[in-house]
């Protein structure tokens, strides 16, 4: 399964592709500028879920490093309980280092989790920010459709009346079934009662 910073890396470069292959057919507008912070806002991200993992593995390695030291003293105070040898000051002392230890078990823990739900939540905004990205690319994909479509509607238009001369008043009035008067203007309809 890919590691969010792998996703983050795909999508970037998915991004950058789709940015390069459109750049070369927007004529009226493109998206750049927001799908750029898009994507530097999802990097921003895919750093700190690094940063995290990366502190989460360390907060592991302290929890196990704390609990061999327990089990350490736990042991030792095993052993002398068993030989009889221990005395009470020293087993006191030792029981107040398992519960520190203990404690600062529980504090990294806490931490653990705390770091966990920040993991989930900078991943769930990466899925957020790519969604977005994907909506943005697909938004200039239409504008660039149109774009396309209404120049060749242009180019079709042009050509077909580039021999042509303009209408007339009376001619457009006919087109557009507007009433004329006897001169060949048009009358307005508004003006009639």
């Amino acid at each position: 399964m890919p590691t969010l910073s792998q996703v983050v890396a795909a999508g970037t470069i998915s991004v950058i592709t789709a940015g390069a292959i459109t750049l070369g057919g927007m004529t009226y507008w493109n998206g750049n500028k927001t799908v750029n912070d898009a994507i530097t806002t999802l990097q921003e991200h895919g750093n700190k879920i690094e940063l995290y993992e990366m502190n989460e593995n360390q907060l592991v390695a302290k929890i196990n490093e704390l609990k061999s030291l327990r089990d350490d003293l736990q042991t030792q105070i095993n052993t002398l309980t068993d030989e009889g040898k221990a005395d009470d000051e020293e087993i006191a002392g030792l029981k107040a280092e398992v519960e520190d230890y203990t404690n600062q078990i529980t504090s990294l823990t806490d931490d653990l989790n705390t770091a966990n739900e920040e993991i989930a939540t900078a991943e769930d905004n990466g899925d957020k920010l790519a969604q977005r990205i994907l909506d943005l690319e697909a938004e200039l994909q239409n504008a660039n459709d149109d774009i396309t479509r209404l120049q060749e509607q242009l180019a079709t238009t042009t050509n077909q009346t580039s021999d042509k001369e303009p209408k007339t008043d009376s001619e457009m009035a006919i087109i557009l079934e507007e009433p004329t008067t006897e001169d060949g203007t048009t009358q307005d309809p508004v003006g009639q009662e």
